[in-house]
């Protein structure tokens, strides 16, 4: 490990770059990348020219610059996440990460450093916009290979890092939630529908319960819990049909949580209804193929409808938080605006556990 965690993308000196990697780096250009779509830290992609070798790129992670993301980041053990995910988790088979070339995190979490592979010769598409539909399977399958491979898996207890989704950090969220929420509806409750308006604003009440019922009686793997379209690369050269990026809301919990995050916040919400069950059951499609037996596709259309639920906390907290830009602002509406729609189109509060 070098001696320093970039805190700017500035920090990022040829002399830096010749440590982490252990190669002599002469030449560093530096290019902000990811405005508007990464919040809780800060993306660049370096231009490096290396004394035995031409120039290449990659891509530089670290901490946000406000300090009051890193203390949500660091309370949701963010940052330690991501980290640990590429170190332990990145081989996971028929999951395409990118290649992590260096990283590092400081005892306290928070300041971290990641190198990670330029996937710029991907496809990547709007999640403003909305996923294409022909897209969205991939993802699906992509999805179903992480989930069925950690599926009530004895390995997961061996990844001390990662928290199940009944973590009091996340339990507690209903208090920041409940912080926020005056202003969330002030923003948004002419462009919701107003029944669902009224179920999130029963969030703090039951998130803990709902919370420790899944984790008590569902089966668990690893949830990426960010996945949607901003964090998805498509048609990589390499044959790569969706690489995933930004783990760091990793934790231990239920599959859907992922297929509901997905489908609800990152389709155009006509697109979300036309192509919903299709989508289901290509998922539980590759769990079945990947090993799953005892999981039935009515129980995932449950957990799925359960599991707009259990999302709401990242939607309105994060709304509150610095957008970065103007395409941020319409990230967050589009997102809330969809996951509401769908909460209303499925009356999802039917399925909370009583």
């Amino acid at each position: 490990m070098t001696h320093t965690i970039p805190a700017t993308l500035d920090d990022f000196t040829p002399e830096w770059l010749t440590q982490a990697l252990g190669e002599e780096i002469s030449v560093v250009e530096i290019e902000p990348v990811g405005q508007g779509v990464g919040i809780l830290g800060l993306l660049g992609r370096l231009h490096v020219t290396s004394g035995g070798g031409g120039p290449r790129t990659m891509i530089a992670k670290i901490a946000s610059p406000n300090p009051e993301t890193v203390r949500i980041a660091v309370h949701y053990g963010f940052y330690l996440n991501e980290v640990q995910f590429y170190r332990e988790c990145s081989t996971t088979p028929g999951l395409r990460v990118p290649a992590a070339y260096y990283s590092d995190i400081n005892d306290d979490g928070t300041a971290f450093v990641l190198l990670l592979e330029d996937l710029a010769v991907a496809r990547i598409e709007d999640q403003v916009s909305g996923c294409p539909r022909e897209d969205a399977a991939h993802v699906m399958d992509a999805v179903a290979a992480l989930h069925s491979f950690w599926w009530n898996s004895p390995k997961l207890d061996d990844l001390t890092w990662l928290r199940p989704l009944n973590n009091d950090a996340y339990k507690s969220s209903g208090q920041q939630y409940a912080a926020v929420w005056p202003g969330f509806v002030e923003r948004y409750r002419d462009r919701v529908p107003a029944h669902s308006l009224d179920v999130a604003s029963r969030f703090p009440d039951f998130v803990a319960d709902l919370f420790d019922w899944m984790i008590d009686t569902q089966p668990t793997t690893i949830a990426h819990t960010d996945l949607r379209l901003d964090n998805l690369f498509f048609a990589h050269p390499d044959g790569s049909a969706v690489t995933i990026i930004d783990w760091q809301l990793s934790v231990r919990g239920m599959g859907a949580l992922d297929v509901s995050y997905f489908i609800a916040e990152s389709l155009a919400t006509d697109d979300r209804r036309a192509c919903e069950r299709e989508l289901l059951e290509r998922y539980h499609a590759g769990l079945v193929a990947g090993g799953v037996t005892d999981y039935s596709f009515d129980q995932l259309y449950d957990d799925y409808r359960m599991s707009l639920l259990a999302q709401l906390s990242i939607p309105v907290v994060g709304s509150s938080m610095d957008p970065g830009n103007e395409r941020g602002v319409r990230l967050f509406d589009a997102t809330v605006v969809r996951l509401l729609t769908a909460i209303e189109d499925h009356g999802a509060e039917r399925f909370l556990p009583v």
